[in-house]
């Protein structure tokens, strides 16, 4: 009917409008569009609108630091499509139903949804989906500390997809992590991607190679420029709701004020990240933060021992979903590591 066409045709206008705002980075405006591409699906009942709709939804989500909703709306959407054979859109919702996981901190599930997507990727060939896939391998290590593997899986991701925006989200990594194993090159990688990412507007790229330069000059003890990109990232963040970055910046802030022995305003941005943290249910970040406090307690003579405990806490609910042998050792080193604080890099990108 026409009716139907109608509502396929605003559904996907929606759609379209929600993915470029989340490329602006306007995660909450692109959510609420997506909310929208969902309703106008659904009163046409077309199956892949509903699919898009619930994509997109789920990548919006994941901006805002949401997810457990993220999850489950990728997982909704897994269902649909997987009815309906929509490749593609499914290797999409398997790599965000991964990314969400990470964060969340469920690694098992998380592997085995990358799996999924790359092997779709590759017999359906579609080289963003493989990009994608890589990308959320490629986080499993670097988050583990693991930074050969992860290199490997980014580098994968970088080939994959070379001349589209999630190559690009590979390379930034790929050279956060090169940084972090000692080859100063990475940071090139990482200063290469950004005026391609302007040029083309997708502005969440931006921010999240910014995130990368500060990481990096963090790791360098570059205190100025760290303090510089860490409060343009704080107000962005902020002003946009792209929760799951703005944590990031309040550690960074923290990192600053304590290398500039300004112990209670380190303790003051690291609580502000736990309390993000907790609320969004972020193991990895949450590390990081408790980590900062614990340094900084101990600049300042306290003797708590409540971080300590935290951490002990964290590292044992992380435990128990990673099991498979891919990344269990990786979890074991990563663990001593944490526990003897000699690598707390675990910053969600």
């Amino acid at each position: 009917t026409s009716d139907a066409k109608i509502y396929k045709a605003r559904s996907n206008a929606h759609y379209q409008t929600a993915l470029l705002q989340v490329l602006f980075a306007k995660p909450t405006i692109g959510y609420k569009h997506g909310q929208k591409a969902l309703e106008f699906a659904e009163l046409e009942q077309h199956t892949y609108s509903i699919v898009q709709a619930y994509a997109i939804q789920a990548l919006a989500q994941i901006y805002m630091g949401e997810f457990i909703p993220a999850r489950v709306n990728a997982i909704k959407g897994i269902k649909m499509a997987e009815r309906l054979q929509g490749w593609r859109m499914l290797g999409y919702l398997y790599s965000y139903a991964a990314i969400a996981s990470i964060a969340l901190g469920g690694l098992d599930t998380a592997y085995n949804y990358t799996q999924a997507a790359l092997q779709i990727g590759e017999e359906y060939h579609h080289p963003d989906v493989i990009a994608l896939g890589y990308r959320a391998l490629g986080e499993i290590y670097r988050l583990l500390c693991d930074y050969p593997q992860a290199i490997h899986y980014y580098q994968l991701g970088v080939e994959g997809a070379q001349e589209h925006f999630l190559g690009l989200d590979n390379l930034y990594r790929l050279g956060l992590t090169r940084c972090y194993a000692g080859d100063s090159e990475g940071a090139d990688q990482v200063n290469l991607t950004i005026p391609i990412l302007q040029r083309s507007s997708i502005q969440i790229g931006v921010i999240s190679a910014q995130l990368c330069q500060a990481l990096i000059a963090a790791s360098e003890q570059k205190w100025e420029q760290v303090r510089n990109l860490a409060h343009a990232l704080e107000a962005q963040t902020r002003i946009n709701k792209i929760d799951s970055y703005h944590i990031n910046a309040l550690c960074l802030l923290g990192e600053v004020a304590f290398a500039e022995e300004k112990y209670q305003e380190a303790l003051k941005y690291y609580h502000q990240a736990i309390d993000k943290t907790q609320a969004i249910q972020n193991p990895w970040m949450e590390l990081k933060a408790q980590a900062g406090v614990d340094r900084a307690l101990q600049q300042q003579g306290s003797t708590t021992t409540a971080p300590t405990q935290r951490i002990a806490v964290l590292l044992k609910r992380l435990d128990t979903h990673i099991s498979l042998p891919e990344i269990r050792p990786s979890f074991e080193k990563f663990q001593q590591q944490v526990t003897q604080r000699t690598c707390v890099k675990t910053d969600t990108l």
